[in-house]
């Protein structure tokens, strides 16, 4: 069984996906920090601000390596559902699959990463506003379960997380 953890930056994919992977003693992966590394840059924003592209095809390139494990938990970059072939090798390679969107309000969002980055400047809440816009959509259509992330423990999201699987398994 796999499990791919989808959503926005800061609807909290990180830390359920490692919670939700000690509490099923799975392995985990975080895709961006893959493919951050066979970039070589040294951020994600750099990426993304200079060579777009070279992300993209970094992303495909790791997604396709990487869905042949099994039992892992692999937590998805935010941009990772505007791309179908990532979906498609995952589909392809896994016994079993199932696609978790952790969803978060624009608003927790925008706040979580204002805190997270002690930076204040309300154009983050345009960006973020942007960014779910796109993104919502490709993650509902992808997701086999979508989760609300608003006011949770993150154990308790990671425990709805596997109740859902369990029921559907």
């Amino acid at each position: 069984m796999n499990i791919l953890i989808i959503g926005t930056v800061g609807s909290g994919k990180t830390s359920i996906g490692f919670t939700l992977a000690t509490m099923l003693k799975m392995k985990v992966i975080e895709l961006d920090t893959l493919v951050l590394n066979h970039t070589g840059y040294s951020s994600i924003e750099d990426v993304y601000k200079y060579r777009v592209s070279l992300w993209k095809e970094c992303e495909l390139e790791i997604s396709k390596d990487v869905s042949l494990e099994d039992n892992t938990v692999f937590i998805c970059g935010g941009g990772f559902v505007e791309n179908e072939l990532n979906f498609t090798y995952f589909r392809e390679h896994s016994r079993r699959l199932f696609t978790i969107y952790i969803h978060s309000t624009p608003q927790t969002i925008a706040n979580r990463l204002k805190k997270i980055t002690n930076n204040k400047d309300v154009k983050i809440d345009d960006r973020i506003k942007k960014i779910y816009e796109k993104r919502d959509l490709l993650c509902r259509l992808h997701a086999d379960f979508v989760v609300e992330n608003e006011k949770k423990e993150i154990v308790d999201v990671a425990e709805e997380v596997w109740q859902l699987i369990k029921q559907d398994h």
